[in-house]
């Protein structure tokens, strides 16, 4: 890494650990809603929720055993993880596996624009397209 790429990547991190911080203060400040307390509360559960919607999104279901290996839990702890979000009606029975309902589903999409918004206040985009430009521009290979 030359000089150059160096400072591109350090603001890059810099910038990245600014926005993360915010993403936090915004997940913590948004209406404390069931969802939210209970999404938010482990980082797995947070993943859960994604992971749900992108089955809903894909038209496809997850089983037990499926989430136990995408999130690298336990089957017992996805099995709890299911069971708890069926009966607060986030995730539901769907033939053979489970997938987000249209409740959590629009909760995401809602998470979605404030999301959007903490990007747009941010130049941790343009550090990153900067860095990557540099890359390309120098013939280096960008992963």
């Amino acid at each position: 890494m030359d000089d150059v790429e160096k400072k591109l990547y350090r603001g890059y991190a810099l910038e990245l650990a600014k926005w993360q911080v915010e993403l936090y203060q915004m997940r913590n400040q948004r209406d404390a809603s069931a969802l939210q307390r209970y999404f938010n509360s482990t980082p797995v559960r947070n993943a859960m929720a994604r992971l749900m919607f992108v089955s809903a999104h894909d038209n496809q279901v997850y089983t037990k055993a499926k989430i136990s290996r995408e999130l690298i839990i336990s089957r017992q702890a996805a099995s709890k993880m299911v069971e708890e979000c069926i009966a607060s009606e986030w995730v539901e029975p769907d033939g053979k596996g489970y997938r987000a309902t249209v409740f959590l589903i629009n909760q995401l999409y809602n998470y979605t624009e404030d999301h959007i918004n903490t990007v747009k206040k941010r130049p941790i985009r343009y550090w990153l397209n900067a860095m990557e430009n540099y890359q390309i521009a120098m013939g280096k290979s960008v992963n």
